[in-house]
């Protein structure tokens, strides 16, 4: 071969790399967290931010292999330990719908498709299952004995209550007093007080008992029951584009105790995480990105970032960032805190699904 028509080659081949790679790079998300905002203000005192703690980055870390740690690892099926999953032409993919953190570290995972509540252990391994009658339901909590309340609020409009052993102690519709219809649901709760379901992210309305008895009064609070059992929590979005949330606490009597303006720097999606740990601590989960200017006009730059704030004068004390998944399947609540304070995500890929357990610093 030429030497002449070597360097023609040559300059072709760097030329298919180089446009290779500016594909790559226009059509690919980004869920490094690299450019998070960690010092929107100066200065510290209450509502100040402190400064984030970056977890993951690429697919690799998506799935806890570095700065995570899988605890519940299990494939799609309909075997113990997998998990349902259901997708079509006509209708959005379905894993899981929703994880919830119990008593002694156990986690349950509402594997809807599969019709039943799965509660593993610390360890990972399965410690039962609660049947559920319908395979519609899209949330779930669990109190401190173990109670598990169900929200269905897309099949028949109910709040199902099984005991800690599982057996169901009661059923109340969702739609009622406040709530005109069962689709204005957006949460389910439980704590010493009773069940409650959230209406249209806002205030909490008592649905039951703890025994499951229906409450005919359905009373409100202004959020939801912090895990302490002091007070309600409440989060709004007063600037979605400017990345600006409201975080408002509230005490047993429904008086302020305080609102902080929570900053993150960037674009919020939508509000993922709205909890609290055994400490009276809150957190606050946002998922961040913009849309590109290009064609197909997808997300970038995105990420998860959690906000920890402390009950008293509700002053900041650190941030998380998790990295965004890019499955497409359906999950109303992806995120929970566990009672020390650890963040749990929710991971559907390929082969199953994946929770992964994250500390703040």
């Amino acid at each position: 071969m030429s030497w002449r028509r070597l360097a023609l080659v040559s300059a072709a081949l760097v030329i298919l790399v180089a446009v290779l790679l500016v594909g790559r790079t226009r059509t690919e998300r980004d869920p490094s967290a690299a450019s998070i905002i960690a010092s929107t203000v100066t200065e510290r005192g209450p509502g100040a931010a402190a400064p984030v703690r970056r977890s993951g980055g690429d697919s690799e870390q998506a799935r806890g292999r570095d700065g995570g740690r899988v605890v519940v690892r299990g494939a799609w099926g309909a075997g113990q330990g997998d998990f349902g999953r259901r997708s079509g032409e006509e209708q959005n993919a379905e894993g899981p719908m929703a994880i919830a953190s119990g008593p002694g570290g156990e986690v349950i995972v509402l594997d809807q498709v599969n019709a039943r509540a799965v509660r593993f252990g610390p360890d990972g391994a399965v410690r039962g299952s609660v049947a559920l009658g319908p395979d519609t339901a899209q949330d779930l909590a669990m109190s401190e004995d173990g109670r598990i309340a169900v929200l269905d609020r897309v099949g028949a409009g109910q709040v199902l209550l099984h005991g800690p052993d599982g057996v169901l102690a009661g059923q109340v519709p969702v739609a009622g007093g406040p709530i005109a219809e069962a689709g204005g649901a957006t949460g389910v709760f439980i704590d010493a007080h009773g069940v409650w379901v959230e209406r249209e992210h806002g205030e909490l309305v008592r649905v039951a008992g703890t025994d499951g008895t229906a409450d005919p009064d359905r009373p409100t609070q202004p959020g939801r029951p912090t895990r302490d059992g002091l007070a309600f929590v409440h989060a709004s979005l007063p600037s979605r584009t400017d990345g600006i949330a409201q975080l408002r606490l509230f005490d047993r009597d429904g008086q302020l105790l305080w609102q902080r303006s929570v900053a993150f720097g960037r674009p919020i999606v939508q509000l993922l995480l709205l909890d609290s740990d055994r400490a009276g601590r809150v957190y606050l989960g946002a998922h961040l990105g913009r849309e590109s200017s290009e064609p197909p006009f997808m997300l970038v730059d995105q990420a998860i970032v959690i906000a920890r704030y402390v009950a008293e004068g509700g002053v900041e004390t650190g941030r998380l960032a998790l990295p965004a998944t890019d499955a497409p399947e359906e999950v109303l609540r992806p995120l929970a805190v566990t009672d020390e304070g650890a963040i749990l995500q929710l991971v559907p890929g390929d082969a199953g699904v994946e929770i992964v357990r994250y500390e703040f610093p």
